[in-house]
């Protein structure tokens, strides 16, 4: 082997091995590489600053202790920050850049006393790319710190296999929503992914995982807040494209998976457990609407939500299995396919209801099942509109208050509940399509909103003449018991047409509750030429249920 080829051959193996620097102490890494810890290390401030693209920490199994003195400013066990990002605090080590950072293997620890936000990991506004953080134990307490957090970064991001130990109990704004444990924020303008998977979390005083990287993965992670501030999801779904699924959130006290302010947003085959603890600290008890198996606000678009079990428990606080707030019209969100389950705790007064509108103005829910021990739909005081329920399942709750009305309406008088459709649906266990306790406008009490929905059901006609050939162009004309003509259409190239039809209209006026029979329909049809047996005037049936029907004719060739 010549020279050059021992030099090259030294390259290749350099760079396939680079050579690994052992930590003995907390300090500043401003050279890329991997890096090991050899003992504990402590520090009285922040332990690591990274100021260097491509390293990889080991912690080797040994734990980082930061902020072992009491501090006015936010300590860090590891930050990387650009010294513009004024989160990190005077005092704290900035500049370079951490793009690419890995840290895997051991413990972060937060010392007690330190000042609030002082995270465990922090990244902002330097990195474009990453971080990798996996297999690492976080035990973090102080005000408002948040174990992982990254600002203005996230591509490429993978938290995996970690466990928190949230005991943060109080944050300075829920509405900033610094309670969480694992918090990818402020980049939904960069490209993603990033994936979150298979990390165990307890405790946190808002939340679980927060994620607005577009195109992220959160899956396989374990959840279990215990939360006393307002919005304390174990997930946020904030990310545009963003996939979260098979994960288990049963908080001690808190909410379930929140999907908003995102598009195209996809909640699958999740275990959700949700109860509330009156210990809220803005309510001063039970925050409004209780807690929230899945919730869809702040205006998703496109986004869905299926095949999902989500039981909702009301105990000290009222219950919700699925909560529709900001979907607008034309957001074309969805739920399909999953099981809400509302359940009151024993004999608790709070209500339980398997699905909740607190002013929804359009959403879609197929082939859903929904039980409620005191509702399975349930509208609150900002009501709701252009909602439909498409072959659904309704049933009355295991342990039903005395109180249970199938569909309960709670809007306010300003505030209407109109166009609200359940097409095809069943009704079982002691739900029925017409028990309601709507009232009249005009009733005492909480100036009662005006309110409807129907009860629909789906006709499905096929037609074919004496060589069972489609008969197009039929004539369909459909009116109901009022007297009004519902439906005028003709049949396709196949010799089918198909309508939806309303049985039943529930409504209020000023003075009672109005149920309208719209029972039973006839169906006439005609063409010419064609005869069913030996009447040539046009022919007509009734309907009273959803049903397929088959017409033969005799047609002239």
């Amino acid at each position: 082997m010549d020279e050059n080829s021992a030099k090259l051959r030294a390259i290749r193996v350099s760079l396939k091995h680079p050579k690994l620097r052992l930590l003995r102490e907390c300090g500043t890494v401003k050279t890329p590489g991997n890096y090991k810890l050899e003992a504990d290390v402590s520090s009285a401030g922040t332990c690591f600053s990274i100021q260097a693209d491509h390293v990889t920490l080991d912690l080797n199994n040994k734990t980082i202790t930061y902020g072992t003195s009491v501090t006015k400013i936010p300590v860090y066990g590891i930050l990387g920050v650009a010294c513009s990002d004024p989160d990190f605090g005077i005092g704290n080590p900035c500049g370079g850049s951490s793009d690419s950072l890995t840290v895997f293997g051991g413990t972060i620890t937060q010392s007690a006393g330190v000042a609030p936000f002082s995270h465990g990991i922090r990244l902002g506004q330097g990195p474009k790319y990453g971080p990798k953080v996996y297999d690492v134990t976080f035990n973090i307490s102080a005000n408002s710190s948040i174990p992982i957090y990254t600002t203005y970064g996230g591509t490429g991001a993978a938290i995996y296999n970690n466990t928190i130990n949230n005991l943060v109990t109080g944050i300075q704004n829920r509405h900033q929503l610094q309670g969480q444990s694992i918090k990818l924020a402020d980049t939904s303008h960069i490209r993603g992914p990033a994936s979150i998977a298979n990390n165990h979390i307890e405790g946190g005083a808002q939340g679980g995982i927060f994620v607005a990287v577009p195109s992220t993965s959160v899956h396989g992670n374990s959840v279990k807040q215990n939360a006393t501030y307002t919005n304390d999801f174990g997930i946020y779904a904030w990310s545009n494209g963003g996939e979260v699924y098979d994960n288990v959130v049963t908080p001690v006290s808190g909410r379930g998976i929140q999907i908003a302010a995102s598009e195209g947003e996809r909640v699958r085959n999740n275990k959700v457990v949700v109860v509330e603890r009156k210990a809220n600290e803005e309510y001063g008890g039970c925050q409004s609407g209780g807690t929230f198996g899945i919730q869809f606000d702040d205006n998703p678009k496109r986004s869905v939500a299926f095949e999902n079990d989500v039981i909702a428990r009301a105990d000290q606080c009222g219950a919700q299995a699925l909560r529709v707030t900001e979907s607008l019209q034309g957001s074309g969100n969805l739920s399909h396919d999953n099981r809400y389950v509302a359940e009151r705790v024993g004999d608790s007064e709070a209500f339980a209801t398997g699905f909740g509108s607190g002013g929804a103005r359009e959403f879609s829910s197929e082939h859903d099942f929904f039980s409620g021990d005191t509702s399975a739909v349930r509208f609150d005081w900002d009501g709701g509109t252009n909602i439909i329920f498409r072959q659904c399942v309704f049933t009355k709750g295991a342990n039903p208050a005395s109180s249970y009305a199938t569909f309960s309406f709670r809007n306010g008088g300003n505030v209407p509940v109109t166009n609200i459709h359940f097409i095809d649906s069943i009704f079982q266990g002691g739900a029925a399509k017409d028990d309601t306790d709507m009232r009249p406008t005009l009733s005492a009490g909480d100036s009662p909103g005006a309110a409807e929905y129907f009860i629909d059901w789906t006709v499905k006609l096929s037609v074919l003449e004496q060589r069972n050939v489609p008969v197009a162009g039929l004539s369909v004309e459909i009116e109901n018991a009022l007297g009004q003509r519902v439906f005028r259409g003709m049949t396709d190239h196949d010799g089918k047409i198909s309508t939806t039809l309303t049985e039943l209209k529930v409504f209020n006026s000023s003075s009672q509750i109005i149920k309208e029979n719209h029972n039973p329909y006839s169906v006439h049809v005609h063409k010419e030429g064609c005869r069913l047996g030996p009447k040539r005037e046009p022919m007509m049936f009734t309907l009273t249920e959803p049903t397929s029907v088959s017409i033969s004719l005799n047609c002239l060739p």
